[in-house]
């Protein structure tokens, strides 16, 4: 996430002309934007994905915590609070409310410019998932995990060391799930996204870590035991052509790229979650046709 956009929900207007002060002098590329009565067509053409929230407590009689649950929590955006109350139970307020992020106000330009460098730098440092599915975005993300993510560096060791377990095409008697202590497990247990292995010839996974589980609530037999139609219904209607073109994507590589997907997979509970898999080829056979794929995904 690169931030370039700050949106103060501020109804003092001394206090923003302060933010707006120190924001031009200190991060002169960023557009800044004040907020004081919420404006949901504002707050619909803003990207999460590149933009922060600096919202304080008190906004013309009404509670901010209050104006995040009803206005901002559905959007996603990485929301700071930035206030000047000195009441704990605003700490937990936000906490219970699901603000992680909670600073008291201090006067003068320099304890706010360090403010707002650190609503930056935590904004930039944890928030390394797209929310849209365009090119540039992926690539970004992609890019992220090489550089960043020392788990998903590890990605490739995790294949060649599941390579060595198993044996391609799988006979009968192959294993379907990673003996819990070996190295490979270990290493699948450690990554914070969900791991899969997806055989063509037998259309089934033949490999899921506990994260897959975590995430979506099915566990290997349960997603095995769907032949394939059922399986892709699983896939929200209005991203199944989108699921099989990247399928036969897939299939029809020649190298060893990773391709990257974002859809909407229903929760064993019954919901919707929104995932971003980034697939590549696991294993070929003699003639050098796609036999299999592995695969990470996380909730975006």
């Amino acid at each position: 996430m690169k931030v370039r956009k700050i949106l103060f929900i501020e109804d003092d207007q001394l206090d923003f002309e302060m933010y707006d002060f120190v924001c031009k002098r200190k991060f002169p590329s960023l557009e800044i934007i004040q907020m004081v009565d919420i404006d949901p067509k504002t707050l619909k053409k803003l990207n999460p994905n590149d933009t922060i929230i600096v919202l304080d407590i008190n906004l013309n009689g009404k509670n901010g915590i209050d104006v995040f649950l009803e206005h901002l929590k559905k959007y996603e955006f990485f929301v700071f609070v930035f206030t000047s109350s000195d009441n704990p139970d605003d700490i937990s307020k936000c906490y219970d409310a699901g603000i992680k992020y909670y600073f008291q106000k201090k006067s003068g330009q320099d304890q706010i410019s360090l403010g707002l460098q650190n609503f930056i730098y935590i904004a930039e440092n944890n928030m390394l998932k797209p929310k849209s599915s365009d090119k540039e975005n992926y690539e970004n993300l992609i890019y992220d995990i090489n550089e960043q993510d020392s788990q998903i560096k590890d990605l490739n060791k995790e294949i060649s060391t599941l390579k060595e377990i198993y044996s391609f095409p799988l006979s009968e008697t192959s294993p379907t799930f990673i003996d819990q202590g070996s190295l490979a497990h270990k290493i699948s247990e450690a990554f914070v996204p969900g791991v899969y292995v997806f055989n063509l010839s037998k259309r089934t996974n033949t490999f899921m870590n506990t994260t897959y589980q975590e995430i979506t609530g099915y566990d290997l037999d349960e997603i095995n035991s769907l032949n394939a139609d059922q399986f892709l219904d699983l896939f929200h209607p209005d991203d199944k052509e989108l699921v099989t073109d990247h399928m036969n994507e897939l299939i029809a590589s020649s190298t060893d790229q990773i391709y990257p997907i974002e859809y909407r997979f229903r929760h064993k509970n019954g919901h919707w979650i929104k995932l971003l898999s980034l697939d590549k080829v696991f294993s070929r056979d003699s003639e050098g046709h796609v036999e299999s794929f592995i695969g990470c995904f996380f909730e975006s």
